[in-house]
């Protein structure tokens, strides 16, 4: 069994990317979550966060157990995919952002949530002077992408 990769911080210009052996590349990526502006429902909210758990709860469920997921805070989560090729991450993030849109939450009022993603991927090259918080940039370019793309959707750094 290998030991996960470090989790990418937003600073940590120390830690370096990539450095896990030999074999397919690893891949990192930022996830915001959005449900509808009409459903008053934030983060910190109890209803804000039962989505949170949610969202967590169905993304945990679709990853490998060699991933690692995380929230940054507010409604925004990172990942990372041990040792998946470039098309695979695309292909799981795809994958969580279609388990999130099959199954909305009811809350304990009753009324149905359904929360959506966008996602950007970004792959650890194994370059050395690439750090952690280089790739974590990579990920928030192409998750910014996905967003000035339509929403509700994946993009590669």
């Amino acid at each position: 069994c290998r030991a996960a990769p470090p989790s990418p911080g937003r600073t940590g210009k120390s830690t370096k990317a990539g450095g896990l052996g030999s074999g397919p590349p690893d891949q990192a990526g930022t996830i915001e979550t959005m449900w509808p502006a009409c459903q008053s429902i934030r983060p910190g909210a109890p209803e804000g966060d039962q989505v949170l758990v949610h969202v967590a709860t169905t993304f945990r469920k679709a990853i490998r157990t060699s991933d690692l997921l995380g929230r940054y805070g507010g409604e925004e989560f990172g990942i990372i995919l041990a040792k998946c090729p470039p098309a695979n991450g695309h292909q799981i993030a795809d994958k969580l952002r279609i388990a999130l849109a099959e199954n909305p939450l009811r809350l304990r009022d009753g009324t149905e949530v359904s929360a959506r993603v966008s996602i950007g991927i970004a792959t650890f090259t194994g370059q050395q002077d690439l750090t952690a918080a280089d790739v974590t940039q990579a990920a928030d370019r192409a998750l910014y992408l996905a967003k000035a793309s339509g929403r509700n959707r994946v993009e590669m750094a």
